[in-house]
């Protein structure tokens, strides 16, 4: 995994995180109080009025969910979606970096047949080529 697509990963798990706590706090705004309702009311009326109230709740809460889930779905979505497109990035540059690394040795080989360079100076810069390939 190179740092593109962890700063991606990253990214949508504090977007993720936000999305979670905002739900938490929509959910913790709807709250049953009994100041919604009247002392005077006779018992039947108040039972009404809270099994209304109590069937909103649920409802606003149902939304609340609802929407959550629809956002961290899209969030999952989009995530996949850059970590693929970066995974075909980082394919196409590990091979084009390949044929970098054959083009140098090739070219170096030459140098060294052609006697422009020594055996040491050869076998010193293929490696450092080659390290630099491995750490790359």
């Amino acid at each position: 995994m190179n740092k593109t697509q962890k700063c991606i990963l990253i990214i949508s798990l504090i977007i993720v995180g936000i999305v979670l706590y905002s739900t938490q706090q929509e959910l913790n705004n709807i709250s049953y109080t009994s100041s919604h309702f009247n002392l005077l009311q006779t018992p039947s009326e108040r039972i009404a009025r809270e099994r209304l109230y109590t069937e909103q709740q649920t409802k606003r809460a149902q939304e609340i969910r609802f929407k959550s889930f629809n956002y961290l779905f899209y969030i999952a979505l989009l995530t996949g979606g850059l970590l693929f497109i970066t995974k075909g990035k980082d394919k196409a540059s590990e091979k084009s970096r390949d044929v970098d690394v054959s083009k140098s040795l090739v070219k170096l080989k030459e140098l060294y047949e052609e006697g422009i360079l020594s055996e040491e100076e050869y076998n010193r810069k293929k490696q450092m080529i080659l390290d630099k390939h491995l750490q790359g």
